[in-house]
């Protein structure tokens, strides 16, 4: 099982990129933001249930902003949007329904 996982981690094209974001790079932060800000907004759209779009948008610029501060903390056996959905849907947990 332990090869199976990190084949997956080699295999994720990604890697280099969460690599250098883990570090604290902040060109690859950039790059990160404009690769994943539409998944993140999706994703944040559908679990906010105001609907209002400028709120949406608020919050997925804020969830950005956390990965940033908890970048040291991005699993790398996690593809990108697997990462994003899971630290969504915990901020999600942890604010009583509300991300």
């Amino acid at each position: 099982m332990f090869k199976k996982n990190r084949k997956d981690i080699l295999d994720n094209p990604d890697l280099p990129l969460i690599m250098s974001l883990k570090s604290g790079d902040r060109t690859a932060y950039l790059h990160f933001l404009q690769k994943y800000y539409n998944t993140v907004y999706l994703i944040v759209s559908a679990v906010d249930e105001s609907g209002n779009e400028s709120q949406i948008r608020e919050k997925a610029s804020q969830i950005l902003l956390d990965i940033w501060a908890k970048r040291a903390q991005i699993p790398l056996n996690l593809t990108p949007k697997q990462f994003l959905f899971t630290f969504i849907y915990k901020q999600f947990e942890k604010n009583g329904g509300k991300v």
